[in-house]
């Protein structure tokens, strides 16, 4: 039953560290030194945890699953970087 909802965990995790990825890259656009620092620290602890799950859980045993994997990650990568700098900031803050 586990390995049947294999490649759906994998496409969800694949979204969450591509989000983690790609929002702190985009948050510290044209942001002070100080913010940069906290953001990309807080990014690097979220995707470290989110890697050391994806290895402990064996997510990513299947062929299937990685393809899911890389495809969720590979969309959110690039809807995330055609928004123009600043967008995510202003429409978070604002």
């Amino acid at each position: 039953m586990r390995d049947r909802l294999l490649p759906l965990w994998a496409a969800v995790l694949g979204l969450c560290v591509a989000f983690a990825v790609f929002v702190p890259l985009h948050l510290v656009l044209d942001a002070g030194a100080g913010r940069t620092t906290v953001v990309l620290a807080v990014g690097a602890a979220v995707i470290a945890g989110l890697l050391w799950y994806l290895r402990r859980a064996e997510v990513l045993r299947t062929t299937q699953a990685q393809g899911y994997f890389t495809a969720a990650l590979m969309i959110v990568a690039i809807a995330l970087v055609m928004l123009p700098p600043g967008y995510l900031v202003g429409t978070l803050l604002g």
